[in-house]
């Protein structure tokens, strides 16, 4: 039965940084960019001693929950929705700052299609702190098209991308337009 294991070369610690990327990326099966190696191969860093900005938030940490909603929009009308949003990581959502927390939403056709997509972003109106829920409303414009439509609730950072892109739920609502 042969080895799986690919043995390393007994100079490794006389070889440069590019080199040691250049074998750690082979052994690994990693493809490694010759004109781009890391600076250096320092000691692994650990989640204990990495300490996030409040910016960075992470999407599955943010949970959000039915709440207000309306099925029947006249064309082109309005209606108020809200949802229930808890923060179930260790940072606060801030309501105001450089990267404020939003909620936004999309109309899908009944095919899938985005109907608009440059909806409005109502950002919360107070910071929700770690373990904490609150109702977060926001105004909801119908498409001006008759038709059964899909509303997307997603949430997002201003500046960054909506969370529904690191993973976060979207909420949907079905709605007709009359």
């Amino acid at each position: 039965m042969s080895n799986p294991m690919v043995p390393l070369p007994k100079s490794t610690h006389k070889m440069t940084a590019k080199a040691r990327w250049g074998l750690l990326a082979s052994v690994l099966g990693l493809a490694a960019c010759d004109r781009h190696p890391p600076p250096d191969l320092g000691q692994p860093a650990t989640a204990s001693t990495m300490q996030l900005p409040d910016r960075w938030i992470d999407p599955l940490d943010v949970v959000m929950a039915y709440n207000e909603q309306v099925g029947d929009f006249s064309e082109g009308g309005s209606a108020d929705y809200s949802v229930a949003v808890t923060n179930r990581g260790t940072l606060p959502l801030r309501a105001s700052g450089p990267h404020p927390v939003f909620v936004t939403y999309r109309w899908l056709t009944a095919e899938g299609k985005i109907y608009r997509y440059a909806n409005p972003q109502t950002t919360i109106d107070r910071d929700i702190p770690p373990g904490q829920t609150t109702i977060v409303r926001f105004k909801v414009i119908a498409p001006t098209e008759k038709g059964r439509y899909l509303l997307k609730v997603v949430m997002g950072t201003i500046g960054r991308a909506e969370f529904d892109q690191g993973g976060q739920a979207p909420l949907h609502y079905g709605a007709t337009v009359r």
